[in-house]
């Protein structure tokens, strides 16, 4: 009665770890998601003829915080760009 158990016990281990792992990946995804459609956002608004700076800034703020381990240089580089060069005034 004791090896059934164990089995069912290793099973049920081993299908709750593969659903911890499937979470994580799709929160992964939503995130690069997230962050993309910020990224969008700003280059979006900064196209206008009257960008809201301090909207922007906001947004890079965000991303900067929460995404930096999916931006790549050439990202961050251009965020960095709209930062000093947007202003309100």
């Amino acid at each position: 009665m004791r090896k059934p158990l164990r089995y069912l016990t290793i099973l049920a281990s081993v299908l709750l770890f593969s659903a911890c792992d499937q979470a994580e990946e799709i929160k992964e995804s939503f995130d690069t998601l997230e962050c993309a459609n910020l990224l969008i956002r700003i280059d979006e608004e900064w196209d206008n003829d009257d960008p809201d700076c301090s909207e922007i800034k906001s947004d890079i703020d965000k991303i900067l915080k929460s995404c930096s381990e999916f931006l790549s240089e050439e990202d961050k580089a251009q965020l960095k760009f709209y930062q000093d060069n947007c202003s309100d005034d």
